[in-house]
């Protein structure tokens, strides 16, 4: 009994392998699949045939260069058959996103929350936008993931607590998937989808470890490894908040000083630059926004430029305390920090080149701060690549 489910966890496994590769490297033939990845030609040849009889692969031609010789047979994702739905809750926009095994775009909508919805709101309007959506594309939905700003319980099934949300121990796995209609949903926090795209990103490079640190209303971490998220780690790990990586002399809402959302939380920044004039507006990108006019204005106005290089100053020093604990190879930034644009860059890459002696591992994506919708995306199509399951 054990050598028989051994043997089918190896084929799932290889199976898994065989589309990641697919994935990341565009149509390959049977033969270059296994020289890739080990395999024996033979159970390429019978995980291709299972996969191209499920409608998950099917079999295209390319010619050969000049024109010789008969035309290669790849192997290559169906193009209408098969979807993945990433859902990425933020503070001030929600983003409903359907893709291709590519992590294409097919369809997508974006909307917001006037106020913080309670948790059966939320998997109201979730389940209503991801009906809308996928009624767009003609596919079936393969995998689903939805990013929370938030912690999770040890099965990812409770949001044991959310400050944006207002959130505590709310089953909202449950929730969400009763309106759902679907048994399997990966639930991931939105560091751990931002750095799960960034890893993937060209301008990060080549690197085995990619740390990841979110801010917003409160900050998050996320590690990944070899391009994917770091498997080792519990699902509450990443929340930064309230360690003392901040200033000291900045009192945080839990009655400690020096926490780092009470330096670098967007609360704190809001507050650094109450006095520049720029006013807060509402809807889905508010915070970055703002953000964005405070950037602007740092170009010539002193006290906004000091508000920006304060907020560097300290994300330097908590990077470099993050760094030096976890020794990534690379570290990006997210939330509305990235909105603040070149007097932001320009002070942190300053601030990182003096500590780590002009070799900064600061990284700029293409991705800002869309990187948690994408890391959403990329999280359901893994999940659809292995079957459905959550892995």
């Amino acid at each position: 009994m054990s050598q028989t489910l051994s043997q089918r966890d190896l084929r799932s496994h290889n199976q898994l392998t065989v589309l990641r590769c697919i994935r990341d490297h565009g149509p390959l033939s049977r033969a270059q699949l296994s020289d890739r990845l080990d395999i024996t030609r033979t159970g390429v040849g019978r995980i291709a045939a299972s996969l191209i009889e499920e409608e998950v692969l099917t079999e295209v031609h390319s010619t050969p260069a000049g024109a010789m010789g008969r035309p290669h047979v790849l192997l290559d994702f169906s193009p209408t058959r098969w979807a993945a739905v990433g859902l990425d809750m933020r503070v001030d926009r929600t983003r409903v996103a359907a893709a291709d095994l590519r992590g294409r775009i097919l369809a997508e909508e974006t909307f917001d929350f006037v106020v913080p919805p309670s948790p059966e709101a939320a998997a109201q309007a979730l389940s209503c936008a991801y009906e809308r959506v996928v009624s767009r594309i003609g596919h079936t939905v393969r995998g689903v993931a939805v990013a929370i700003p938030g912690q999770f319980s040890d099965d990812r099934r409770t949001v044991v607590s959310s400050r944006f949300l207002g959130w505590q121990d709310a089953p909202f796995a449950d929730l969400f998937e009763a309106r759902l209609g679907r048994a399997s949903v990966a639930y991931r926090q939105v560091p751990e989808c931002a750095a799960l795209a960034n890893s993937r990103d060209p301008a990060v490079g080549e690197v085995d470890r990619l740390l990841h640190l979110q801010v917003g209303l409160g900050t998050g971490i996320s590690l990944t490894r070899g391009r994917d998220l770091e498997a080792r780690l519990p699902a509450g790990w990443g929340s930064t908040g309230h360690i003392l990586l901040g200033d000291l002399t900045d009192r945080c809402r839990c009655g400690r000083r020096g926490c780092l959302e009470a330096s670098a939380g967007f609360a704190a920044f809001r507050r650094a630059t109450d006095d520049c004039g720029v006013p807060f507006g509402d809807g889905p990108h508010a915070q970055q926004e703002y953000a964005a006019a405070i950037g602007r204005l740092a170009v010539s106005d002193t006290r906004a430029r000091r508000a920006v290089e304060r907020l560097a100053d300290v994300l330097a020093r908590a990077l470099t305390v993050l760094i030096d604990l976890m020794g990534p190879q690379a570290v990006t930034v997210g939330g509305y920090p990235l909105a603040i644009g070149a007097p932001l860059v320009a002070s942190l890459d300053r601030a990182l080149g003096e500590w780590f002696r002009g070799d900064s591992p600061l990284r700029w994506t293409s991705l800002g701060d869309e990187a948690s919708s994408q890391g959403a995306i990329l999280v359901a199509v893994d999940q659809a690549l292995s079957g459905g399951r959550v892995p």
